[in-house]
């Protein structure tokens, strides 16, 4: 059965039932307008909790918000949360996140970034498992700060839980349809209920498809980037009389999209007369690019099970999760916007893991009362195989054709074939004791220890000789078969001071670590591939939270230094064996990061909400890279050097207003908008410096009286933006973009029942 019939089928389903459902949905029914910020439960420190109890800071987006800010892709978080950025591996899949600055540049599959993310509590070991959609959600949570003591590995910067939403004890459903510009369409779907004596399920389905291609090839007419997505989740759960409860997790999704294309300008190093006019796009509209005859194409596919068992011993409650995925890859994608065979990349990867999780936690405080107490131990296993190919048969072999050839394909191309595996277990704990009746000391610790092994091979193939190191066609450019271990001890030592109950000082000193990893693009050069060691961080925190004015006004406010040793940075670095530019991965010995940021809701009336938040990152190596093993950087990494994805400042802001009723129709208007100031992709690439970008984003909503209906209407990048998300050098000396989509617009039709 395939993901759009499970969408009708559940249509005929709720059709059905309409005779004895009631609406009760979140998507299709207006809020309730208050005189006051809704208090929000989290469970980022793994236990339900207020988020404004929590020393630490924390951005919670509720599923309703998700879904109206059109927050369709894990990538999209970053539209509503401060601090946060995020950019895909490749054009338009598998993002990658950076927390205040703390994250990954490093776009191969086989690494992780340093923010962990948790999928319905289950850790994806890999950006290829964060590919799918964002739909049917309950929240979305992003803890801010070193998160190791919790989170274990790869949380240097932060963690984020995405958490769906879960089956009901009463019957549940909602059917919603859109269209859009360039003919796009979106399905979306649930039904929830009771199904037997203490058994409940759930039933989700997305599908987006788009009928026309945004983007034009200026030379040949050719068209590119579209949508072709599907993706389901079904969850069952049971709860027992007693103090048992169960919850089973079945999820799968596919992408046949087509992606769109970066833009090249600039390329100055090009051979022969008319080159540059040749390789540049000549065009700053997003819409037009240089493709030439690469054929684009994506063909993903991904699954998954959990299983998470909840027990109540006495005054606490045991966990057990259990996870296991998988997900292939096969992409032909253009990664420098040059309309030919220049570093184009093909890519077929595959990842699985095991994830597993033993957890306890008090229910009641121990120790007259004072203290309460959390426990567990984790694994995880990822497997990955990637058989990843660059055709550059344009700048080694083509560009020295007389006259210079940058059409034919297949002369040279360098291939990577490599399996990776990744096993890491952790045992943690963590304390907070009511020292006084204002004053809780929180401590946790965490033991971690990581084995990678990695065994494979690089070679030429092609057509012609005279390609990567000139070495002829079949040569074996670099070969690695090695094993690493790594323990690493990770700490939490934090005091929460209530000066009343509206208001909370917090101070943190906490450390963590991302496990050391292997590069394995396809290699130009045989100290290309090479381990680069963990990268730690010790950051200091201190904090206030804040609500006002009879809780209609929530301030946050924080402050941290973060100490950043041998940080895992995509460099580039001269070839000895070939003097030409070759990237890889490694460590940059010292950084720092300071900064702070705020974030506000306030209710300024019952009907109108405001939500704000900015950041400030001061970030910078404080010890110069200059060479890898002896070779020398393409460019050195001197001190003062910015952080890659840090942007200095980022503002996000979000206002929700429900408008006086219409004839008992409840009207409603949602808008959010970002600002990032520029920042750098890569800390030793000239050309990799973007941005600023903004952009803006609005929604108007239309609920019938009896809530089983509303109507919407959406935009996204209403002022048509054209700003530079992302930026990188090409090989011939120019500069490779990723601009904003232009404009996008739809309306939408949700029925309740």
């Amino acid at each position: 059965m395939t993901i759009k019939t499970l969408a009708t089928s559940m249509a005929a389903l709720m059709t059905l039932a309409l005779g004895t459902a009631h609406a009760n949905a979140e998507i299709g029914q207006p809020e309730v307008a208050s005189d006051s910020v809704e208090t929000v439960v989290v469970t980022a420190q793994r236990r339900e909790e207020d988020i404004q109890k929590i020393g630490a800071a924390i951005s919670a987006v509720d599923g309703a918000t998700l879904e109206h800010a059109r927050v369709l892709q894990p990538l999209n978080l970053m539209d509503l949360t401060p601090a946060l950025s995020a950019v895909n591996t490749t054009s338009d899949g598998s993002p990658v996140f950076s927390i205040r600055g703390v994250g990954l540049d490093d776009f191969n599959p086989n690494n992780s970034g340093g923010t962990a993310v948790y999928l319905d509590n289950i850790y994806a070991g890999s950006q290829l498992f964060l590919s799918g959609q964002l739909f049917d959600m309950q929240r979305a949570e992003v803890v801010k700060g070193p998160q190791a003591t919790l989170y274990g590995r790869n949380a240097t910067g932060g963690a984020i839980n995405l958490i769906s939403r879960m089956p009901t004890d009463s019957f549940d459903a909602y059917l919603t349809a859109g269209y859009g510009r360039w003919d796009s369409r979106r399905v979306l779907a649930a039904v929830s209920g009771p199904i037997g004596e203490g058994w409940s399920a759930r039933l989700a389905a997305s599908v987006e498809d788009q009928g026309e291609r945004w983007q034009t090839d200026i030379d040949t007419g050719r068209k590119f980037g579209k949508l072709n997505r599907e993706a389901a989740r079904a969850l069952l759960r049971y709860q027992s009389e007693g103090a048992f409860s169960a919850l089973f997790n079945i999820h799968g999704s596919r992408d046949k999209s087509q992606p769109s294309s970066p833009q090249s300008f600039g390329n100055i190093f090009a051979v022969g007369p008319g080159s540059q006019e040749l390789l540049d796009t000549g065009s700053s509209d997003p819409s037009k690019v240089r493709v030439g005859d690469l054929d684009l194409d994506r063909s993903e596919t991904g699954s998954g099970i959990g299983l998470t068992l909840n027990y109540e011993v006495e005054n606490s409650e045991v966990s057990l999760i259990t996870g296991w995925d998988r997900y292939h890859r096969e992409v032909t994608d253009t990664v420098d916007g040059i309309p030919g065979p220049s570093f184009d990349l093909l890519q077929d990867d595959k990842a699985r893991q095991m994830y597993a999780e033993l957890r306890a936690v008090s229910k009641e405080p121990v120790f007259d009362g004072r203290t309460d107490w959390l426990l567990g131990i984790s694994y995880v296993r990822t497997r990955f195989r990637g058989r990843d190919a660059s055709d550059q048969s344009a700048p080694f072999v083509g560009q020295f054709s007389i006259p210079p050839d940058f059409v034919t394909t297949g002369l040279s191309v360098a291939q990577a074939d490599y399996t990776q595996i990744a096993n890491s277990w952790g045992v943690y704990a963590q304390t907070t004791t009511r020292l006084l009746p204002a004053l809780r000391l929180i401590v946790g610790g965490r033991y971690s220890k990581d084995r990678n092994t990695f065994e494979g091979v690089s070679t030429e193939t092609g057509l012609a000789d005279g390609g990567v190191l000139f070495q002829g066609i079949g040569s074996t450019v670099a070969s690695l078969d090695g094993q690493n271990t790594k323990g690493s001890f990770s700490y939490r030592g934090g005091l929460e001071f209530d000066i009343t109950n509206q208001v909370m000082l917090y101070a943190n000193l906490s450390s963590a670590f991302k496990a050391g990893t292997y590069y394995a693009s396809p290699a130009l050069d045989p100290a290309a591939w090479r381990y680069v060691n963990p990268e730690k961080v010790r950051a200091l925190e201190a904090g206030l939270k804040s609500t006002w004015f009879d809780r209609r006004l929530q301030l946050n406010l924080a402050a941290f230094d973060y100490s950043y040793r041998d940080r895992q940075s995509l460099i580039i670095f001269i070839s000895p064996a070939s003097g030409f530019p070759v990237g890889s991965l490694a460590n940059v010995p010292k950084s720092k990061i300071t900064g702070g940021e705020l974030e506000m809701v306030w209710q300024l009336i019952p009907q109108i909400e405001l939500t704000a938040g900015m950041s400030y990152l001061d970030s910078r190596v404080t010890r110069t890279l200059d060479n890898v093993g002896g070779a020398p950087l393409f460019t050195p990494v001197p001190e003062g050097s910015r952080l890659s994805q840090a942007p200095r400042t980022s503002y996000v802001a979000a206002l929700k207003y429900h408008l006086p009723e219409l004839s008992n129709w409840k009207p409603s208007i949602d808008v959010n908008g970002r600002w990032t100031s520029k920042q750098v992709s890569t800390i030793s690439d000239p050309n990799g410096v973007y941005g600023s970008t903004r952009q803006f984003n609005a929604r108007v909503g239309l609920v019938s009286p009896t809530a089983e209906w509303e109507v919407s209407a959406w935009g996204r990048n209403l002022t048509d933006e054209n700003s530079i998300t992302y930026a990188s050098s090409d090989f011939y000396g120019g500069t490779t973009v990723w601009r904003q989509q232009p404009r996008s617009y739809g309306i939408e039709v949700t029925r309740s029942f």
